[in-house]
C-alpha cells in the first residue's frame, strides 16, 4: 500500500458519498484539517465535474447508486495517472484493499 504525502500546493480532494450526513461530516472533518474539499453525491455528478484534474485525491464511497466508486476510480486513474484514490465502505468484510486502492471502514 502507498502512503500518500500531500504538499501545500495539492491538497484538493474530491468525496463522492450518497449518504448526506456522511458526505457532510467527511467534508467538515478534512476541511477541519487544512484540505481544501468539494463533494458529489454520485458517480455521475463526479463524472461531470469540469474541474477533476484539479484534484489530488479522490475519497468514494463503494457502494454508490449507479456506478460504485471502484469502477469510478479505476475510471479517473486511467484518465489522470496522478489521482490518488481511497475507498470506503460499510461493510467491514471488504475493508483493507480493493483493486490496490485502500479501503477503509466507515
Amino acid at each position: 500500500t502507498e502512503t500518500v504525502r500531500l504538499s501545500e500546493n495539492s491538497r484538493k480532494l474530491l468525496v463522492v458519498e450518497d449518504e448526506p450526513h456522511v458526505r457532510e461530516l467527511l467534508v467538515m472533518m478534512l476541511e477541519t484539517l487544512g484540505y481544501e474539499v468539494a463533494s458529489c453525491e454520485s458517480a455521475q455528478e463526479a463524472e461531470a465535474r469540469t474541474d477533476l484534474g484539479s484534484f489530488t485525491v479522490l475519497i468514494a464511497d463503494l457502494i454508490l447508486p449507479g456506478k460504485g466508486g471502484d469502477e469510478l476510480l479505476r475510471d479517473l486513474t486511467g484518465r489522470q495517472p496522478e489521482l490518488r484514490g481511497i475507498l470506503m465502505t460499510g461493510w467491514p468484510a471488504i475493508s483493507g484493499e480493493l483493486d490496490s486502492f485502500p479501503v477503509l471502514e466507515k
